[in-house]
């Protein structure tokens, strides 16, 4: 008996975390043909965990290797730093992002750094 069926759970991958997450919806195939897993990954959306903390008033900054990036694909290292959104205009010389951004790895020790000191 295969594995495959003609409905499956939909998961999004959360782009801050990186996990994958239930969004509550059921894929269907039209033609009734067993050709999905269990769960299908089908795009990006916040997980909740992250999106609360966002609501919040704090901005994820994801960690990534800049050697191994490319503009259309950040290699991601799995450091992420939160940063309250008030706090942002204090350390940074740029317009703080709606939801999250990107950063190198140093920048990520650099605000773990100042957190240790003060």
């Amino acid at each position: 008996m295969s594995d495959k069926s003609y409905v499956t759970m939909e998961q999004a991958l959360c782009p801050v975390c990186g996990k994958a997450h239930d969004t509550g919806a059921l894929l269907l195939d039209r033609r009734l043909r067993p050709t999905f897993d269990r769960t299908t990954v089908t795009g990006w959306a916040l997980c909740a965990d992250d999106k609360a903390r966002i609501d919040d008033g704090f901005i994820p900054i994801i960690g990534v290797d800049e050697a191994k990036s490319r503009p259309d694909s950040p290699y991601r290292t799995g450091k992420i730093a939160y940063l309250r959104r008030e706090a942002w205009g204090g350390i940074f010389n740029v317009p703080a992002p709606q939801e999250f951004c990107f950063a190198p790895d140093a920048v990520i020790d650099l605000l773990a750094s100042m957190t240790e000191a003060a």
